[in-house]
């Protein structure tokens, strides 16, 4: 999910992923004994979420390990956080914090994908100055829907 966010801002026209088949030791998308869906498929699955209205955003802060896209959807922002660090050791949270310019976020809630979480609603409070706080693991996916 890190490359595909990062890819939006290179100049780069298309993507692949090899493969997609459930029967391959390739494939990342499902448990090859089990024929479940694994983490990575989320990843994909919450990219599909994104609407087809892309608008700017950045991120700020941070020692660089968390990545961001946005767009709209039906109306209402959509936000793809990821923090990848590549040290699989790094327990620290990343502090977060979402606004959307000129509105003040409401009723909203975001999918979280982690060690502990398959892609599984969990409740936003924005606080009083319209924003909303995350803390983000690592190898996290959260796609925030305001």
């Amino acid at each position: 999910m890190a490359t595909m966010s990062a890819l939006q801002h290179a100049p780069v026209d298309m993507m692949m992923y090899y493969d997609f088949r459930p029967s391959t030791t390739y494939c990342g998308f499902y448990d090859t004994q089990l024929y479940k869906h694994m983490p990575l498929y989320y990843a994909f699955y919450a990219w599909s979420k994104l609407g087809d209205k892309e608008c700017a955003c950045k991120v700020e802060g941070g020692s660089g390990d968390v990545y961001a896209v946005a767009s709209v959807r039906d109306g209402r922002p959509v936000v793809l956080l990821t923090r990848y660090d590549g040290d699989n050791n790094a327990c620290n949270l990343a502090e977060v914090t979402v606004s959307v310019a000129g509105s003040r976020i409401g009723k909203a809630f975001y999918h979280l994908t982690d060690d502990e979480h398959i892609y599984t609603e969990i409740p936003l409070f924005p606080s009083g100055d319209g924003t909303v706080r995350l803390s983000l693991a690592n190898n996290v996916i959260a796609l925030l829907e305001l």
